[in-house]
């Protein structure tokens, strides 16, 4: 049984090893570089810079705001005056 399943292996292995392609330098830098958790750490933290500088502009910005309210009095009760 051991024997069954370490050629399975062996097999599973070698035909992965020949269907493998050959990577150049430059794609196993790229690829290293694409997926360097370090850089992507970096690039994260320049744009949460990025939004801090757009955020501090934004609060010289003016502001604007407005509100409305209407109250009604038919006279039975105490008015906002008390009468």
């Amino acid at each position: 049984m051991k024997r069954i399943i370490y050629s399975l292996l062996l097999t599973v292995w070698i035909s992965q090893t020949v269907m493998a392609d050959a990577w150049s330098l430059d794609s196993c830098v790229n690829y290293a570089l694409s997926h360097n958790l370090n850089i992507k750490n970096a690039e994260i933290s320049r744009m949460q810079s990025e939004l801090s500088v757009t955020e501090a502009k934004d609060g010289f910005l003016p502001q604007l705001s407005a509100g409305a309210g209407q109250n009604w009095s038919f006279g039975r009760g105490l008015t906002s005056a008390n009468t």
